[in-house]
């Protein structure tokens, strides 16, 4: 059986940095919510980079900075099926400012195995949809966004024992409308969750397919003076660790700080990003 402390900190998880910024955390974690809860998650975060990856690990020397607020919710309709939206804004200038993409799963356990030794194994489908919720520009590199409504199905497998550590593993595809490149997402996180607090440390990562790459256009704008690629047929792909630590405060909130780092990538800056989040849970079948 999954401790009381994994259902109150389920929610949360799931959206912590995904509902804060377009290369977060994992869009999916391996817990559930339960019948009846709720998290409402205010979020903050800030991501700064130097260097560009402008095709598959070569970097130029791009700055740019991105500052994003979003509201994350999510719920237990069943013990076995969860529900989770998320809403962001995003700033890089203030001519590349506005509401980003929204974006909303569902989770599906399809198994939830106890063993004798305390131990947990948990399987689940998710299905997700993704889309513009503003005509933001897309034609440079301080874009909000790639216009994309986007369609996303994860495998996600987590094993947790009797003291609260835990591994997980998910990958999937997420299929974009053209000329946005789909992809195929992976990710690997092992924690520890506890009364007291929760922790983890993660590697994200999406490979994308096909799509152009941002050296390629610069070079024809160099040669010819104009091109036909286009921001939105850019293919990003990236490779990035992180961490997350959770504290409560008091039965029903809590905080969250978040760090993360772009190991490798294609089209995509080699940022590091900091957030913080506060979690307010709520029993929505209660009186």
């Amino acid at each position: 059986m999954e401790t009381i402390y994994v259902r109150y900190i389920s929610g949360f998880l799931t959206g912590l940095l995904l509902s804060i910024n377009i290369l977060a955390q994992p869009a999916v974690d391996g817990f559930m919510k339960g019948k009846g809860m709720m998290d409402i998650v205010p979020g903050f975060s800030f991501e700064s980079f130097g260097n560009y990856y402008g095709s598959l690990n070569e970097t130029t020397p791009i700055q740019r900075s991105t500052m994003a607020l979003s509201l994350f919710s999510a719920a237990g309709l069943t013990n076995w099926l969860d529900v989770q939206v998320s809403v962001p804004y995003i700033s890089t200038k203030p001519e590349f400012s506005g509401l980003q993409d929204f974006s909303s799963y569902l989770k599906f356990s399809i198994l939830n195995k106890g063993f004798e030794s305390g131990s947990n194994l948990r399987v689940m489908l998710t299905g997700g949809v993704s889309f513009p919720m503003s005509d933001y520009n897309t034609e440079n590199l301080f874009s909000i966004g790639q216009q994309a409504t986007a369609m996303d199905g994860r495998l996600v497998i987590q094993l947790m024992n009797s003291n609260g550590f835990f591994i997980m593993t998910q990958g999937g595809v997420t299929a974009r409308e053209e000329p946005v490149p789909s992809s195929y997402p992976a990710a690997l996180k092992i924690g520890w969750a506890k009364a007291e607090k929760y922790i983890d440390i993660y590697y994200d990562q999406q490979i994308a397919v096909g799509g152009n790459d941002y050296l390629d256009y610069s070079q024809e704008i160099s040669d010819n003076g104009t091109t036909d690629i286009t921001f939105r047929s850019l293919g990003v792909s990236y490779g990035k660790i992180g961490a997350t630590y959770y504290r409560p405060i008091g039965t029903s909130s809590g905080f969250a700080l978040g760090a993360s780092y772009v190991l490798w990538g294609r089209n995509v800056g080699q940022a590091v990003t900091f957030s913080a989040a506060f979690i307010k849970k709520v029993n929505f079948t209660s009186k």
